[in-house]
């Protein structure tokens, strides 16, 4: 409890309590003999809002962050002339303030940590400016400014209203300093590794026209611009030491005008696909879709491969219905690359080695999970005709991109176990024939490439959401992995106070990269 006596217990005039779950006695608000005897209290009498209005309070104890479970607070009509940083600190949950009618005189730069807060009252105070901090409170829809000569930001913005004000600072707040850099884990490899390794990097790169306020409103403008993320951008993937990569969300213009000329000039070239839609429009250059670049002094292009899941929906026999009307709504795509490994100087002249690297970006929606699955199994359907028209046993194989999918969905279990029984609830009870019947499943002897080394906590930072949907998949029987990137704690993102993008990330995803060896026939198996 700190330093709130008795006094201040008492005078709280009352609470909001919960309607649904249940907070542990630690979580109440007590006088102190209750607070003493709390094993004998019932924790359903937890509660979500503290109305400590018209109390006649000077200040508020900082012990009031302990109150962490806090969705509403009611300060107002109190003699506060400052807020203790621990409000903001503590009360992470905090969706609504109101501490209107009091004389506040500045507000502690420790707000922008109350990213949940929606509703914030401070009319009638003497608020002169607000903390350039605010800008992220991005959730912020009502600010109540009334009663106060406001005169930072100008009388013309705050007339906008909160949205107009948030953006406002948003656009002034300070860049975050940089985390450190990522560190390189090794696997552990029972022989030493031969001359056939690669690095291999995947990164949804945020397409220019899905970079918007309305989609990351906690992004400053000059940040979202793509002149502003592009050489970022192209900066992580250099430094990366990649020999192939695979993009996602790259726009016709940005492969031809930025991606080609930039990584020509430094030893790659590069193969593009677009979404489907882009054959319906006069002028594709805004469409999206997957790029693959790999460095020409160890790869050679054999054949570029183009996989669209709207025909292969068709090709592959889906019943006129539900399950066909959902599946060629969605104009996702793959890219496949058949490459032979350049020998080097020295080496012997015997047939060059080949291998398959697949780049595909699936559905985006979490309530058409069935989309997703089938997308996936069209895509290593097609990936198994190819490997047998190249008549090679145990062809290595490559499956890298953006997924959006999570480990708990189905498209995790097909590429990780070879197969998705009927009873899955990723099917969504939708009827996509054979496959509803039987399943869905594949040949290949697929692994994580993060599998028994470390696994990233997150790919994909965006809004509310925060999950691992990005992967890179390879063939065991045939390919191993000889150490990854490590990926950004939560914990330590978090530290860059937003979601992404943001100044020292210019991607809502972060890249993957791996180094693999191809092994040698003799070796494959062990």
């Amino acid at each position: 409890w700190g330093s709130m006596d008795s006094d201040y217990m008492y005078q709280s005039r009352g609470y909001m309590p919960q309607q649904t779950e249940k907070y542990p006695p630690t979580h109440m608000l007590l006088t102190r003999s209750e607070y003493e005897n709390q094993k004998d209290n019932d924790p359903s009498t937890a509660w979500y809002g503290l109305d400590m209005s018209d109390g006649g309070f000077r200040t508020i104890p900082g012990a009031i962050g302990n109150f962490t479970h806090l969705t509403s607070l009611y300060l107002l009509k109190n003699k506060l002339t400052n807020l203790p940083a621990t409000i903001f600190t503590g009360l992470v949950n905090l969706t609504l303030l109101d501490v209107s009618y009091n004389q506040l005189t500045k507000l502690p730069t420790e707000i922008e940590n109350a990213q949940q807060l929606q509703k914030l009252l401070l009319s009638n105070n003497n608020l002169t400016s607000l903390p350039v901090e605010m800008g992220r409170l991005w959730r912020l829809k009502t600010l109540s400014l009334d009663g106060n000569r406001v005169n930072d930001p100008p009388p013309q913005i705050v007339q906008g209203g909160a949205q107009r004000i948030v953006s406002y600072l948003r656009d002034k707040v300070p860049p975050v300093p940089p985390l450190p850099a990522r560190k390189w884990k090794a696997a552990q490899l029972e022989q030493t590794t031969g001359p056939l390794k690669f690095k291999v990097i995947t990164y949804n790169v945020l397409a220019e026209s899905y970079a918007t306020e309305e989609q990351h409103p906690y992004t400053p403008a000059q940040v979202l611009q793509w002149d502003s993320r592009k050489f970022k951008i192209l900066e992580q993937i250099l430094e990366s030491g990649a020999d192939l990569i695979c993009l996602q969300e790259v726009e016709q213009r940005q492969f031809q005008h930025f991606f080609v000329p930039q990584l020509q000039k430094r030893g790659f070239e590069g193969i593009h696909k677009l979404k489907t839609r882009a054959k319906t429009m006069n002028d594709p250059s805004s469409v999206d879709g997957c790029s693959i670049f790999f460095r020409t002094s160890k790869f050679r292009l054999e054949q570029k491969i183009e996989l669209e899941y709207q025909s292969l929906a068709i090709h592959n026999n889906i019943p006129t219905g539900p399950g066909l009307d959902r599946t060629i709504r969605r104009d996702n795509i793959a890219l496949v690359a058949v490459l032979q490994i350049v020998a080097e100087k020295g080496r012997s002249k015997s047939p060059a080695r080949r291998i398959i690297l697949c780049n595909t970006h699936i559905h985006w929606d979490p309530s058409e999970a069935d989309v997703k699955l089938m997308q996936v199994q069209f895509m290593l359907r097609e990936l198994d005709n190819i490997t047998q028209q190249k008549n090679e046993n145990n062809m290595p194989l490559l499956i890298a991109g953006d997924f959006n999918s999570e480990p708990s969905n189905a498209v995790y279990s097909l590429l990780n176990s070879g197969k998705v029984d009927p009873t899955h609830r990723d099917w969504n009870g939708t009827n996509y024939g054979t496959f509803s019947r039987d399943g869905c499943s594949h040949r290949f002897k697929l692994k994580n490439c993060f599998d028994g080394i470390c696994q990233p906590e997150f790919t994909n930072f965006n809004g509310d959401f925060m999950g691992v949907l990005d992967y890179i998949w390879y063939t065991s029987d045939s390919i191993r992995v000889v150490g990854v990137s490590e990926t950004p704690s939560k914990e330590e993102i978090l530290t860059q106070k937003s979601p992404l993008p943001n100044t020292n990330y210019p991607s809502d995803h972060i890249y993957l990269l791996a180094e693999f060896e191809v092994l040698s026939n003799k070796r494959r198996g062990n």
